[in-house]
């Protein structure tokens, strides 16, 4: 397919994305189906942004090592996920944030921009490389996990999908720099409350068993990136 019309379809499904997600959170509104749209349009984004990185498929281990492992492959597993439980509002905003990013962009390349917007993205987007938002994205995926927890009242269904999505969670640790740096922020927060002397042994050692795996799994990962850049020079 032409370059040009796959970037035209992406960011449009951008454009849509960004339009469901807004629509979801108007409060008077109280629509569900454009969170559910906003999810399809991303998981059909994630999905092109895989084969495209990847290119045609191989019948390889190597291939498919790659391909279960890159992060387009992982949000669109995580977003099937999702599609089959009730609507988490961090997670979609995640997902806004990110389709937002590109699109913006988009928006200031695009020449008949104008210009008070142009100056506006250039300052909160382009100048710092969408870091802000990145961020904010970070902290709304995190922040999903407590969605789940809190879902474990509604019925035992909800344990599943707070096990599919710790691993994701696991996962963006070791992959992404900005989400370990939440997960560090949010630490802090959170020591001094569950290591308090009214806190409960049980809740300590669960705790103390969460912070330890994610520690554990992003070192194994830094210990081995020197050797790789040793190895390929």
């Amino acid at each position: 397919m032409n370059e040009s019309v796959v970037k035209a379809v992406y960011d449009g499904l951008n454009f849509l994305i960004v339009m469901s997600g807004v629509l979801y959170f108007i409060p008077f509104l109280l629509l569900y189906y454009p969170y559910y749209v906003a999810l399809i349009f991303s998981l059909v984004n994630f999905i092109i942004c895989l084969f495209k990185k990847l290119g045609k498929i191989q019948n390889n281990r190597f291939y498919y090592q790659k391909f279960f492992f890159d992060e387009n492959f992982q949000y669109s597993i995580t977003i099937i996920l999702f599609l089959f439980i009730s609507p988490k509002s961090f997670f979609v905003l995640s997902l806004i944030i990110y389709a937002l990013l590109p699109l913006s962009y988009a928006i200031y390349a695009y020449t008949k921009t104008p210009i008070q917007l142009k100056e506006l993205i250039q300052t909160k987007i382009v100048d710092n490389n969408g870091t802000i938002l990145i961020f904010i994205a970070s902290y709304s995926e995190i922040m999903v996990i407590f969605e789940l927890v809190f879902g474990l009242f509604q019925g035992i269904i909800h344990v599943i999908p707070l096990f599919l999505y710790y691993q994701f969670l696991k996962y963006k640790y070791v992959k992404s720099y900005h989400t370990r740096l939440v997960f560090q922020a949010i630490r802090e927060k959170l020591d001094p409350i569950f290591y308090s002397q009214h806190s409960p042994e049980m809740i300590k050692m669960v705790y103390t068993k969460i912070k330890t795996e994610l520690y554990n799994r992003a070192m194994s990962i830094v210990e081995i990136v020197p050797q790789n850049n040793e190895q390929n020079q």
